[in-house]
């Protein structure tokens, strides 16, 4: 369960988040909704701790993991330990690693074995269908292909969270209909806690359970 109380958020003299919260319940996909420059991925990075907010806390089943005016560090949660997964707008791959190689930096990372790496870079090929690339690398794949290879790459750590920031932005509408999906497959499979960010309304409609709509910073 995630909690999100009173957060706000502003950059010099522009006020990004006023006072927002809400909750996301265990295993539910929850879309945060709104136009672009209204928050949402800005919620996302103080989720996720790459930004600190002004005021405000979030905790993850009942921990706070990020206060206003306490570092990360202070509290032992920085972004490593909050078992979080985060898929961002650009698929941002290794260029230097194969698709497969991708999957497993993560696994590797943890301390896995190279029999317990190969079988999870496996199961994941075949989870986002691209086992047929799996020794290509990024600059080899179609725009497609490098967001399954990033879900992918998230997944391989199995994160108890999981944060998508527009995920199927620049794709066009009969691959994003297909990926979309596969990724609500995926959810309904893995049963995680995702928060889902979208300016498409539609696109909420079809891939989350609750939607939460953003507009000006404020929860409308």
């Amino acid at each position: 369960m995630i909690s999100v109380k009173g957060i706000r958020k502003a950059f010099g003299s522009r006020q990004i988040l006023r006072e927002v919260s809400f909750d996301v319940s265990d295993g539910e996909v929850l879309g945060l909704v709104g136009p672009s420059g209204v928050g949402k991925s800005t919620t996302l990075n103080i989720i996720a701790g790459l930004l600190e907010p002004d005021s405000g806390e979030i905790s993850v089943d009942g921990v706070i993991v990020t206060r206003s005016g306490v570092s990360v560090n202070q509290i032992s949660f920085p972004p490593a330990l909050r078992g979080l997964g985060y898929v961002m707008q650009e698929a941002a791959l290794f260029p230097n690693m194969t698709v497969q190689e991708n999957i497993g930096f993560g696994p590797e990372s943890q301390g896995l074995s190279k029999g317990e790496i190969a079988a999870r870079v496996n199961k994941l090929l075949l989870m986002v269908h691209v086992e047929d690339v799996r020794d290509f690398y990024p600059d080899q794949l179609s725009g497609g292909q490098q967001k399954r290879v990033a879900l992918a790459r998230t997944l391989a750590v199995s994160p108890k969270i999981l944060l998508l920031d527009e995920p199927l932005t620049s794709l066009d509408p009969e691959l994003k209909t297909q990926l979309m999906n596969d990724i609500r497959n995926i959810f309904d499979v893995l049963r995680a806690t995702v928060i889902y960010v979208t300016h498409d309304s539609e696109e909420a409609d079809s891939m989350v359970d609750r939607i939460v709509k953003i507009k000006e910073g404020e929860i409308e």
